[in-house]
């Protein structure tokens, strides 16, 4: 076993940085090398469960617990991994100091297992700071922008996260940033008897799409059972959340229909099917958008409840061909990285299993459940002022 450490300068304040390094969610986005993907798949206060998934499908899984977190200072963490030949507990400890052009990130490994090379793991942790020094720019990017929002259209936002191909994980390379978010004005606005535009939209700028929807249309939309709220509420990667989006999204959850669900997943699987194949070359991207939402009315079936948001997930929790699945992993590593306008030609066995399975979901529905309740929505309505 050996210890040695790798260091780098990232263009960030250091407490962006600490929370990049000491929150699972954060870590599972950025502590991997390039050619490989990182899933997580635990996680708690005092620790986390991740899956390294290389080229040729080996995978390495290990367990991290926390020793010590002393906020925008240092990290301290043991990792055990599931293989044995890399028996033994390592120690990870990440040093965070301020420097002129902001934050160095010293990454020091004590005990590292025999079986890995030194100097494969320096090279591999070259490359995943080079992921953290694009994550906490792009963090600290849209940090700015919501902040921006707030005091330009006077709200605030209790909850803001990251939709589409990024929280799903099938996101390539040069995907934007699909930025959503949810806001409340101060509680005369909604004293008006003028109806007052109850969305924000932004101009796209670069990578980044930034949009949201006011309290009082959101939970409209809960009361009709819009899906993409849903979504929104259960992403992966979150950019605010405040004590009112707790209480928002247990509110929200308990009127939560299937049925609807299951409608608006069929319908864009059909649409996004019939739009974009029979073509002799195909945008290998468009499956997901035609698989995601398959799966999510194949789920909701013996399921009903909020569909998983990542696709791994997803894919985990339904019954499909071994083949497909594996073909479905094959192009997941694809999409990961290639361009987002990555085409090659059909794929007859994935085409023959998504005709298959839209004639078998054509005519069914989840058990209907009860009409959601108006007045749980309008209390915590009134309630959500209060604070």
């Amino acid at each position: 076993m050996s210890n040695h450490s790798v260091s780098r300068v990232v263009r960030a304040a250091r407490k962006a940085v600490y929370r990049a390094c000491s929150e699972p969610t954060e870590l599972v986005r950025w502590r991997v090398p390039l050619d490989m993907t990182a899933r997580l798949l635990a996680a708690e206060e005092a620790g986390y469960r991740m899956a390294l998934g290389y080229e040729d499908g080996r995978a390495d899984t290990f367990d991290s617990i926390f020793v010590a977190r002393v906020p925008d200072e240092r990290v301290v963490e043991r990792i055990r991994f599931d293989a044995p030949e890399r028996a033994g507990e390592m120690t990870v400890t990440t040093v965070l100091r301020d420097v002129q052009d902001g934050t160095e990130v010293s990454l020091q490994f004590e005990n590292l297992p025999a079986s890995i090379r030194p100097e494969d793991n320096e090279e591999g942790t070259r490359q995943a700071l080079v992921r953290l020094a694009e994550l906490v720019e792009v963090r600290a990017n849209i940090d700015r922008r919501l902040s921006a929002i707030e005091r330009d259209f006077g709200v605030e936002i209790f909850y803001a996260c990251e939709s589409g191909s990024r929280a799903w994980e099938f996101a390539s390379p040069d995907s934007d940033y699909d930025v959503r978010f949810l806001y409340r004005h101060p509680r005369d606005w909604y004293l008006s008897l003028t109806e007052q535009r109850d969305v924000v939209e932004t101009p796209i700028e670069g990578v980044y799409d930034v949009n949201g929807w006011d309290l009082r249309k959101a939970l409209r939309l809960a009361q009709k059972g819009n899906p993409v709220l849903f979504e929104w509420l259960s992403s992966p990667i979150r950019y605010i959340e405040t004590p009112l989006a707790a209480d928002f999204r247990k509110t929200v959850t308990s009127v939560f229909d299937p049925t609807t669900a299951y409608r608006h997943y069929y319908s864009m699987a059909l649409k996004q099917w019939r739009g974009y194949f029979g073509r002799e070359r195909v945008r290998h991207k468009k499956y997901f958008y035609v698989v995601r939402p398959l799966l999510a009315s194949s789920y909701l079936l013996y399921q009903p409840r909020i569909v998983p948001m990542r696709f791994t997930d997803l894919m985990g929790k339904v019954n499909m061909p071994a083949s497909i699945r594996d073909v479905l992993a094959r192009l997941l590593e694809e999409k990961r990285r290639s361009a987002e306008a990555g085409e090659g030609p059909p794929i007859p066995e994935l085409h023959a299993w998504i005709e298959k399975t839209l004639e078998r979901l054509k005519h069914r529905t989840p058990q209907a459940s009860k009409a959601p309740d108006p007045a749980r929505l309008d209390a915590f309505f009134q309630r959500s002022f209060d604070s």
